[in-house]
């Protein structure tokens, strides 16, 4: 004899109304969170998005023949220090490029930022890279080597230079510029 179908109680269970406040008590406090990031005092977008974005670039690199990036401290902290700088402010902006250039004692740096919400994935950061053909020439530089990069708040900068940013005591009459719009 086939069993009959078991008819749910019209009162949920305690456990399931426990799981049902969490939830809403969640959702609730999604705004606040979500609004953490948006202030001025620049917090890290996430742990990983400009790993991620990096990632992105260096498979794009190597599809291309070219090298992938290798981190360097000094080019990072002087990407995160212009991503800081950049939400501050609240606008992207490459103002400053020739200073961050200069502090890096590289013959050759190139920069891309981007301006995205906390939504977006780091791949569509480096499609809209790809996608413009300036910032797809930073990023398909053959002499670059090392890279600094940083997400905070809405803004990411990429700064990738020839050498690793630590002084080698060359003249600086040899340093030139690249920018990307």
């Amino acid at each position: 004899m086939p069993a009959e179908p078991v008819m749910p109680s019209a009162r949920p269970s305690a456990s399931a109304r426990i799981a049902a406040f969490v939830f809403a008590a969640g959702l609730a406090l999604l705004p606040a969170v979500a609004g953490a990031f948006d202030r001025a005092d620049a917090q890290p977008l996430a742990i990983d998005h400009a790993g991620r974005v990096l990632e992105g670039v260096n498979a794009y690199r190597v599809s291309r023949g070219l090298p992938r990036l290798e981190i360097a401290p000094a080019i990072e902290q002087v990407a995160a220090q212009h991503s800081r700088t950049m939400a501050r402010v609240g606008r992207a902006s490459h103002d400053g490029f020739r200073s961050r250039f200069e502090q890096l004692d590289s013959d050759l740096c190139v920069e891309n930022i981007a301006t995205h919400n906390r939504l977006v994935a780091a791949d569509a950061v480096v499609d809209g890279w790809r996608r413009s053909p300036a910032h797809d020439r930073s990023l398909l530089e053959p002499r670059i080597r090392w890279v600094g990069i940083a997400s905070i708040d809405r803004y990411t900068t990429l700064l990738a230079c020839e050498g690793d940013g630590r002084s080698t005591q060359r003249p600086r009459a040899q340093l030139t510029t690249t920018v990307t719009p």
